[in-house]
């Protein structure tokens, strides 16, 4: 089996591929968003089957099964060239100043377990260092009275972030012409964004936390990594 000349492309890209498989067991339709701190993956179950069909990054990315945006490490400049607001078209400068950590530090929804890495300027995770990171992306420096504009920015800058992965949601069930509207099943560690986002449009949703035994604050913690979870509960079931 080593000396198979497709080896790479059997293992590699693949912890998506789990929670799926998981749930294929316990729903009979469903989408399953995750959403990280790197990557959203967007998988979909019909009748109990898996129906993605692409298993690396490249066919992924480009039938909407991969969306690489994330809640920590994703640059604010990826979402949008400029954003308006007050009737101004406010640029936003290429450059790797901020990240969507300090966004979602700013708005108060950065999970604590989910903030990891290093800081893009390597200065603290205070939100007042957040400020002046994502200032930095405007071409303006941090003042209090520029507070409530950065506000405005980072929420504008999730919701564009939300919109994008649910657009390539919508694309996905299109390409697959599924009709139906499906439920969403939300995990990673963007979950709570992913059901805030549904509840608000209308969207029936689940968590996947909701599927798995155990103390809430443990499943929720597992819900935050499915792949991983998934992974344990199949080689468990394996076993047995």
């Amino acid at each position: 089996y080593f000396t198979n000349k497709f080896l790479p492309n059997h293992v590699s890209s693949m912890n998506w591929l789990a929670p799926a498989i998981f749930l294929k067991k316990k729903i009979e339709n469903g989408i399953l968003i995750d959403l990280g701190s790197t990557t959203t993956d967007i998988t979909i179950i019909k009748h109990s089957n898996l129906i993605n069909k692409n298993f690396n990054d490249f066919d992924r990315l480009t039938n909407h099964e991969l969306v690489y945006t994330g809640i920590v490490r994703t640059p604010i400049f990826s979402l949008s060239k400029s954003l308006i607001i007050n009737n101004t078209d406010l640029k936003i400068i290429p450059e790797l100043f901020s990240n969507m950590a300090d966004i979602y530090r700013i708005s108060g929804n950065l999970p604590r377990n989910a903030d990891l890495f290093t800081t893009m300027d390597g200065r603290s995770k205070s939100k007042v260092n957040s400020y002046k990171r994502v200032s930095r992306n405007f071409g303006f420096d941090y003042k209090n009275s520029k507070k409530q504009l950065l506000k405005t920015i980072s929420e504008k800058l999730i919701d564009i972030q939300l919109k994008l992965i649910f657009d390539s949601v919508e694309k996905k069930l299109k390409q697959m012409k599924v009709r139906k509207k499906m439920p969403i099943i939300s995990s990673g560690i963007g979950k709570e964004l992913i059901n805030d986002y549904c509840k608000k449009n209308n969207y029936d949703v689940k968590c996947f936390s909701e599927f798995l035994k155990g103390k809430k604050k443990l499943k929720s913690e597992a819900g935050n990594h499915a792949p991983a979870t998934a992974c344990a509960l199949l080689l468990c079931d394996l076993n047995n």
